[in-house]
């Protein structure tokens, strides 16, 4: 499956590129999105921490000088991204990592255990066979809001003392087996979210984007904001609220009904923007 950007023409049109601006993908991911924006004729950098990026933006690079891409965490791009007119930062995971089994993203396709975006010195299967118990049922309730994060703990280091836990299929029957059944969401949701944000210092991640995105923006720059999940949009409203932005809109823009029905990843998604004091 073809990754299909999420919000785009709310985010083209809250960002109002036009060729004498300068603007900044911090996700680049298939691109979708920067490869809107340089349709209005705008210099665009690009970033993103997946390593398996970079044959799509190496193949935009050679199709428009007005782009560049750099391959690098939020916590480290200060030192290549220019000053912008607007940055962009859609938090939602990829297509290519959630539909490749081999990523190890997903609860409903087998592969290995690893939910890494790139760029790390962590991976699930290193949690899910080392911590302690107790440290995996904090980790599945602050990260993921599971209630029944005791029990799957409990269950998971049942499991390992038979043997190593290696695959996403194996772990994910853990959690179903631990936790009453939602027919909304796969009961496995929260507990791969808490563990693949840990795995990559989501958290710590996006605030870095946030302030760095601060500092580079231009006086009067537009800052848009994605995210999927209530934890990463309380950072974001926070920040908002505390940070010198104008807010337009205070309350967040969901995608339209008729984007939901075309994509159904954008259902959770929520965008929130300022303009820079």
């Amino acid at each position: 499956m073809l990754h299909t950007p999420v919000m785009l023409e709310y985010v083209t049109n809250i960002l109002a590129p036009t060729p004498s601006k300068t603007f900044a993908d911090l996700t680049f991911g298939f691109g979708g999105h920067s490869k809107k924006l340089l349709e209005y004729g705008c210099t665009v950098q690009a970033f993103d921490r997946d390593p398996n990026t970079k044959a799509e933006a190496a193949k935009l690079s050679n199709l428009n000088s007005n782009f560049s891409f750099v391959l690098s965490k939020f916590s480290t791009i200060y030192d290549h991204l220019s000053v912008c007119d607007g940055i962009l930062i859609d938090l939602g995971v990829s297509s290519m990592q959630l539909d490749q089994p081999e990523r190890g993203f997903s609860f409903s396709k087998n592969g290995p255990l690893s939910m890494t975006m790139g760029l790390n010195s962590l991976s699930a299967r290193d949690i899910v066979n080392s911590w302690k118990e107790n440290d995996i049922a904090d980790l599945l309730y602050f990260y993921g809001d599971e209630r029944a994060s005791r029990l799957i703990a409990k269950n998971i280091v049942k499991e390992r003392n038979n043997k190593q836990i290696t695959t996403t299929t194996e772990l994910a029957n853990i959690v179903s087996k631990s936790k009453k059944h939602n027919k909304k969401i796969h009961p496995a949701t929260q507990s791969f979210q808490a563990i693949r944000m840990y795995v990559n210092d989501e958290l710590n991640e996006i605030v870095n984007a946030m302030n760095i995105a601060t500092r580079k923006l231009k006086q009067g720059g537009r800052l848009a904001i994605i995210t999927f999940h209530s934890i990463e949009d309380k950072l974001v409203k926070v920040f908002f609220k505390n940070s010198g932005f104008i807010l337009k809109k205070p309350q967040p823009i969901f995608a339209s009904h008729q984007e939901v029905e075309k994509n159904i990843r954008s259902r959770s998604a929520k965008l929130r923007w300022g303009i820079k004091i």
